[in-house]
């Protein structure tokens, strides 16, 4: 960084931050920095005084920064970034020609995370005996063993089933879901809710990701899946009922905050030009 000598420097996880910060007080760098908090609560360690600015997803957080004495003047409030893809408005009937689906029922999303990683297996068994209109895709990332598993399994499936290694299309499968079953990352809460898409949560990381779940929750815009006993009888359930759902997309759309990144991108001119 001393030898590129940035104009300004942005952090989207707290360790570079505090190392920054370090080098600054020690004026070895110049330049103003920013914090870019990737989930929806702000844990002790985002904590990084000095930096110009904090870029968070929602107001609660400029609360907690400010009872952590930080200035609440440095905080914006921008939701957490995306692709910019995600904020486009999604043509669904042409995604679905597009991606050879029927024109009609439910589509359930199943992700199981870049990694492919958890009690997938289980989780999908589950929902396989309980859902029964409709489709599903189950996304099972760079774990190539579990995709084929589960293709194998896809085929003696009561609803009619995909399975994807990874895919570079996730803007595309979160428009055309109806549901989606994941952890809540908060990345890919972020792009969930970017596309108005309700959540089943399971698996959630204690700390960070539980309180994404709790404030998906509190919202309205998620399902608990945590017991996988249950999921698949509370998931087919929640396909059954139209207006439960819609009242679930209605909480997401008003979390969705897609154009962060072009919010954090303008304000990061500001802190430049100061």
């Amino acid at each position: 960084m001393r030898d590129v000598a940035p104009d300004v420097i942005v952090h989207t996880h707290f360790l570079p931050a505090a190392i920054v910060a370090h080098e600054r007080r020690r004026r070895r760098l110049q330049a103003p920095h920013a914090v870019v908090v990737t989930d929806y609560e702000v844990h002790r360690f985002w904590r990084c005084p000095g930096v110009a600015r904090y870029f968070v997803a929602r107001e609660e957080n400029r609360v907690h920064l400010e009872a952590l004495r930080e200035p609440g003047e440095a905080v914006r409030v921008t939701g957490i970034p995306v692709l910019p893809v995600f904020a486009e408005e999604p043509d669904r009937a042409a995604l679905r020609a597009r991606h050879h689906l029927p024109e009609d029922g439910p589509l359930l999303l199943v992700l199981s995370g870049g990694f492919g990683v958890g009690p997938v297996e289980a989780i999908v068994k589950s929902l396989w005996a309980h859902v029964r209109k409709g489709r599903m895709v189950i996304v099972a990332g760079r774990n190539e063993r579990l995709r084929e598993r589960l293709a194998r399994l896809a085929t003696r499936a009561a609803v009619p089933t995909t399975v994807l290694g990874f895919t570079h299309e996730m803007h595309d499968w979160m428009a055309l879901a109806d549901l989606a079953v994941t952890k809540p990352g908060g990345l890919t809460t972020a792009e969930a809710l970017g596309r108005c898409l309700p959540l089943v949560v399971v698996n959630p990381i204690p700390g960070q990701e539980t309180r994404n779940a709790t404030m998906l929750y509190e919202a309205g815009a998620a399902l608990s899946g945590e017991n996988p006993n249950t999921i698949g009888f509370r998931v087919g359930k929640l396909l059954e009922s139209p207006e439960r759902l819609a009242a679930m997309r209605a909480a997401a759309r008003r979390l969705g905050r897609p154009r962060a990144a072009f919010e954090i991108a303008d304000e990061l001119e500001q802190v430049i030009d100061a």
